[in-house]
């Protein structure tokens, strides 16, 4: 614990699906954070968020869950923006906000692991990562904020949770590479130039019924500019 470096014992149960603190074993994962990350005390100094790479050389990177014995629970405005060091980044569980533009412009990110308790990804946050080949965002996230994977034009595979009802303006704007995406049910809003010159985008399909596609708030120029084949394939039953 201290300068970002933290060591935790775990115990792999099974096929390492399930994991327990503990010494006793000769099945012992120890996962080390990155050193040299720099973390910062929120203000209410019950937690700490991710401020800046600091003085970290890891292109792999990993973020602690605690530091300084209090959990890690956000990722900082602009923490690693404009970096073209790293490669991919490791989200602890206990992380809910990444903040506006925490990953901008990291032109050499090509994998993102993101945690099942995030509940808000901030304006800009994965902007121009153009290496950026997949990402899957996870089930407590309800909306996808304005710009926040525009221009990613590498991101071919995009996992969508059962729960999102919004995405914002310029999403996915100008993600070349993304030739389909899966929809939920539950989507109520689709804002202005979300898949605007994703131009190889064929298919969307939406998982609920024609009625409910019709009903969604689709804003000005959502679908513009994509591949000359592309259409809408709804799934739910009438």
């Amino acid at each position: 614990v201290g300068n970002g470096l933290y060591r935790v014992t775990v115990k792999a149960i099974g096929d390492g699906a399930e994991y327990l603190n503990s010494d006793e074993s000769d099945a012992v994962k120890h996962i080390i954070a990155t050193e040299g990350l720099e973390y910062k005390l929120n203000a209410d100094a019950t937690a700490y968020r991710l401020k800046s790479y600091g003085t970290a050389t890891d292109t792999d990177v990993v973020i602690a869950p605690y530091y300084e014995n209090l959990p890690v629970t956000e990722i900082g405005i602009s923490a690693f923006g404009y970096n073209n060091q790293i490669v991919s980044v490791t989200i602890p569980d206990g992380v809910t906000l990444i903040n506006i533009s925490a990953f901008r412009d990291c032109t050499a990110l090509t994998s993102i692991t993101l945690p099942d308790g995030l509940t808000e990804i901030g304006t800009y946050a994965f902007y121009g990562c153009t290496a950026l080949t997949s990402v899957t965002l996870p089930d407590g996230l309800t909306e996808i904020n304005a710009y926040v994977f525009r221009d990613c034009t590498a991101l071919r595979n995009v996992t969508l949770p059962d729960g999102l009802t919004e995405i914002g303006t310029y999403a996915f704007y100008g993600c070349t590479a993304l030739t389909s995406i899966t929809l939920p049910d539950g989507l109520t809003t689709i804002g202005y130039y979300v898949f605007e010159n994703c131009t190889s985008l064929e298919e969307i399909v939406f998982l609920g019924t024609q009625e409910e596609w019709d009903a969604i708030e689709k804003g000005r120029d959502w679908n513009q500019n994509v591949h000359e084949n592309f259409h809408i394939t709804c799934l739910g039953e009438e």
